[in-house]
C-alpha cells in the first residue's frame, strides 16, 4: 500500500496521503476542538481527551501501515496534540542530530527504506497552501550530514527567509494525512491568513524501545482508550522484562510483542 507515498517519504522526508479522513470525521474533529476552544485554540493543545474521533484518526490503516514500515513492528504513540494558527510562531526545528540524536533516519542495509526515530502523523482539518503559510520543511534534510539543528540552519543559512525556494509550504486539503520524520528540518512560517481557519491534529510515533516525551504524561489518557490496540499504543517504552538471574534471563526474558499482533 501507498508505494508512491513511501518513496516520497524516503526521498524527501515527507509524504501526503489524500482523503484519509471522511467528511464526517473531519467535521467531528473540528466541532470537538472548537467546542473546547471557541475563540481559536492555542498554537498547540491536547486532543486525546476530546472525543473518540481522535483515537479513530490515530489508528487509520494509513497510519498503521507507515508506522510498521518505518518505525518497526513495536511502535508506540509518544504524544498527540492539536495545532491552530492564531498563536503560531515562525520557526524551524528538527534535523537528524537534534534531541540527543533521537530524530534519526537510518538507512537499512539491503532495503529501500529507513528506520525512523520519531514519525509524525498530521491530519489536516482545514487546508493550507503557500498563501496561508503554515507547516513548512526543507526536502531531503532528514538525510543531511550537517550537525546543526533546524533553528540554527534557519538563522545561519537562510537568515530567517521563509520565502527561500528551498523551504517548501505544501498544499494540504481537509482530510489529508501528512507524514514526516522528525529528522526533517521543518517548522512553521506563521499563519499568514487571519480570515482562514487553521486546525491540525498530530501524533508522534516512536519505536517501542524509546520515547521523546515522559511516558507518564500518557497515563491520564488510558481511561479514554477502548480497544486493545489503543491501549498498546499508550504502553511505555521497553524491550524486555527479565529476572535478576543473569544466567537465565535469555530464557525468561519477556519480549515486547508487535503492536498490531
Amino acid at each position: 500500500m501507498f508505494e508512491k507515498e513511501k518513496f516520497s517519504f524516503n526521498a524527501t522526508g515527507v509524504a501526503v496521503i489524500p482523503n484519509v479522513l471522511t467528511p464526517e470525521q473531519i467535521q467531528a474533529a473540528r466541532e470537538s476542538i472548537s467546542s473546547h476552544w471557541p475563540s481559536g485554540g492555542l498554537w498547540k493543545f491536547p486532543i486525546l481527551h476530546l472525543g473518540r474521533v481522535f483515537w479513530d484518526m490515530m489508528t487509520r490503516p494509513a497510519c498503521l501501515d507507515f508506522c510498521t514500515e518505518f518505525v518497526g513492528e513495536h511502535f508506540r504513540m509518544d504524544h498527540a496534540f492539536g495545532v491552530s494558527g492564531e498563536a503560531a510562531e515562525a520557526q524551524m526545528h528538527g534535523g537528524p542530530y537534534s534531541s540527543q540524536n533521537s530524530c534519526f533516519y537510518l538507512p537499512l542495509p539491503g532495503q529501500r527504506k529507513g528506520f525512523v526515530g520519531q514519525l509524525n502523523l498530521g491530519f489536516t482539518l482545514y487546508g493550507q497552501d503557500a498563501e496561508t503559510g503554515g507547516f513548512c520543511y526543507i526536502p531531503g534534510s532528514h538525510k543531511s550530514t550537517d550537525m546543526r539543528a533546524g533553528a540554527e540552519i534557519l538563522k545561519e543559512v537562510y537568515n530567517y527567509d521563509f520565502n527561500h525556494s528551498s523551504i517548501v509550504v505544501p498544499t494540504l486539503k481537509p482530510g489529508d494525512l501528512l507524514v514526516f520524520t522528525e529528522a526533517l528540518i521543518h517548522g512553521d512560517t506563521g499563519w499568514r491568513s487571519p480570515a482562514t481557519p487553521r486546525m491540525q491534529a498530530y501524533y508522534k510515533m516512536t519505536p517501542g524501545f524509546m520515547c521523546w516525551r515522559d511516558p507518564q504524561e500518557n497515563v491520564k489518557y488510558r481511561i479514554y482508550a477502548k480497544t486493545d490496540l489503543e491501549k498498546k499504543l499508550l504502553n511505555p517504552p521497553w524491550t524486555g522484562r527479565y529476572t535478576e538471574d543473569a544466567f537465565t534471563m535469555g530464557i525468561t526474558n519477556e519480549r515486547r510483542q508487535p503492536t498490531l499482533e
